[in-house]
């Protein structure tokens, strides 16, 4: 079931409930996730970061729950080059382009339920913040009976083009909203990539015997991780969360080769909704994706259908949040 109500600046707040005790609230500002509340040991917890209005979302910024578009991480020097031809796009993160230089995560998406699922649709016009190609992006979220988030992405284009889809959802599974360091996280990954100052990849480095070993679940501590972690693939969980006085417990699901941690390392003092404070630590993103900089690097040579779209051959990709109690 959907339900809808007004949510500010002309947004509406779509409520989906699974009959299965999970809701997702998600609003067509930003395609943004506003809460996700799954059941946990003391009943339901808001598993999400959020504000409580969409003029929060327009006022606070950092991405929240926002579905990340046209191309989700960072673009060393903001530019790329793309069958022979070199793009420059905007330097919002110091001399680097960050998702896509773009504002599509404080824009109005249009929307549609159909049946159990949202969709939400935005298009972009061709040399739109200076990617080429007319692109039209669409998100599907759908609740399963099993408490899973889907979150199905596609993008059609009318010439090549890059496209790296994702969302910005930061998780929290306590009850008071204090930081993340001990909740429990296994990802699914022998490499990471380590960065420069400027958080620009420069080379892929083995996990074993760092503190980026999360091949066991383990607390995440006090390192400030924002690293892509390249994930070996498979069928099963490539990470997971947990939060042990909660109980909550999170599996993610994903055909993206790679996924982003990032534990709110540059995240601002702010209020957020129930009156947490947001800041250092107080969340986790896990954001599926093509590594950071990919066209840009010949060693991601062989992912290029991963992050184009051509006109003959759309764009697709699908994450899955799931959520039980341990």
């Amino acid at each position: 079931m959907i339900t809808t109500r007004p949510f500010g600046l002309g947004a509406t707040l779509f409520t989906l409930d699974n009959g299965n005790g999970m809701q997702a609230d998600i609003t067509d500002f930003g395609a943004t996730i506003v809460a996700l509340r799954v059941p946990s040991k003391n009943g339901t917890t808001d598993a999400a970061l959020g504000y409580e209005s969409a003029e929060g979302y327009r006022d606070g910024g950092n991405y929240l729950g926002a579905t990340v578009s046209r191309y989700g991480n960072r673009l060393g020097g903001a530019q790329f080059t793309l069958d022979g031809k070199t793009y420059h796009v905007p330097k919002n993160d110091g001399e680097n382009c960050l998702h896509g230089g773009s504002d599509y995560h404080v824009r109005l998406w249009q929307a549609e339920i159909r049946g159990e699922s949202l969709v939400l649709t935005m298009h972009s016009p061709d040399g739109d913040f200076g990617f080429p190609g007319a692109m039209t992006m669409q998100v599907v979220f759908l609740l399963d009976a099993q408490n899973g988030l889907h979150i199905d992405y596609t993008a059609t284009a009318d010439r090549t083009t890059l496209c790296n889809l994702t969302n910005h959802v930061y998780f929290n599974f306590t009850e008071n909203r204090e930081d993340v360091l001990a909740h429990e996280l296994f990802i699914n990954a022998d490499t990471y990539t380590a960065t420069d100052a400027e958080l620009i990849p420069t080379a892929d480095v083995p996990v074993a015997d760092t503190a980026f070993d999360f091949r066991t679940a383990r607390p995440i501590a006090d390192t400030i991780y924002d690293n892509n972690f390249n994930l070996r693939g498979g069928d099963g969980a490539q990470a997971t969360l947990y939060e042990k006085t909660t109980g909550v417990f999170m599996e993610v699901f994903t055909d993206r080769p790679g996924i982003q941690v990032y534990a709110s390392g540059m995240l601002p003092e702010q209020k957020g909704k129930h009156g947490a404070r947001h800041g250092l630590g107080a969340g986790l993103a896990l954001e599926t994706q093509v590594p950071p900089n990919a066209p840009n690097r010949k060693e991601c040579d062989a992912l290029r259908d991963l992050y184009t779209v051509e006109p003959e051959r759309p764009w697709k990709s699908t994450t899955i949040y799931r959520f039980s109690v341990k």
